[in-house]
């Protein structure tokens, strides 16, 4: 194999990446291929795959503790993407993408007093304090507190 590659990309490599290609060589030496499959796995044997990494990875550090109410949920996809970014505070509002560089500034166009992060875009904001009550509810004091709102009489939040 390492002859047939020489060969294959000796005339297309420039002097720098044949330098480089000499340096992988040269550590993948020592190593032999096995014909046994390659089996990846986490910690205490549990064979790897996205949906453990990332549960492993969630309860060691607690970071989502809205991930239950999330994922657990009836709503569509979309909802429910939508929702994981607005409690990590991972939405494009105006405050992250002034942080970034890319927004002159981070005030909300209708308050002109408040940065728009994930809490003032669904709770605090005009408009979103218009939205919560023409659904007949009342915003949280904190986006935290979001699963604990009353709802109204005949609106059934767990379908």
């Amino acid at each position: 194999m390492h002859d047939g590659l020489l060969a294959t990309l000796r005339n297309r490599l420039t002097n720098s990446a044949f330098i480089e290609l000499a340096t992988v060589l040269s550590l993948l030496q020592d190593i032999a291929p096995t014909v046994h499959p390659d089996d990846r796995f986490l910690t205490h044997g549990v064979t790897f795959s996205a949906w453990c990494a990332y549960s492993l990875l969630s309860s060691a550090d607690k970071l989502d503790p809205h991930s239950d109410h999330i994922w657990s949920s009836k709503a569509t996809i979309k909802v429910k993407i939508f929702a994981w970014l607005l409690f990590r505070d991972r939405l494009n509002t105006k405050a992250n993408l002034h942080r970034k560089t890319i927004a002159s500034d981070s005030l909300c166009p209708w308050c002109a007093h408040h940065p728009v992060d994930a809490s003032h875009l669904a709770l605090f904001c005009i408009r979103a304090v218009q939205v919560w009550h023409l659904l007949g509810l009342h915003p949280p004091p904190d986006i935290d507190l979001i699963w604990t709102t009353v709802t109204p009489n005949g609106l059934d939040i767990n379908i």
